[in-house]
């Protein structure tokens, strides 16, 4: 897992059994795995940093956009049909 995606191209990775995936997608697919576990796992690392659930996301949104939409989406009762 990697912000460097340009670094670590898959005809360079392949050879040894070797994916990149960036930091936001690789928490969407945790996320279309095991929704349940993955917001309980978001909301007791914000009450252990004393943030809300929606402060914590935040922090998140710049590096991960796309796993915070649907973490909010979720939350909000929208992302049932994952």
């Amino acid at each position: 897992m990697t912000f460097n995606l340009r670094d670590f191209r898959h005809e360079d990775t392949s050879p040894w059994g070797v994916v990149a995936i960036h930091p936001d997608d690789f928490l969407v697919l945790l996320m279309r795995q095991n929704p349940v576990v993955v917001m309980a796992t978001l909301r007791a690392q914000a009450a252990l940093r004393r943030r809300g659930f929606e402060a914590f996301l935040e922090i998140m949104e710049k590096s991960a956009p796309q796993f915070v939409a649907l973490a909010l989406s979720i939350q909000s009762g929208r992302g049932s049909a994952l």
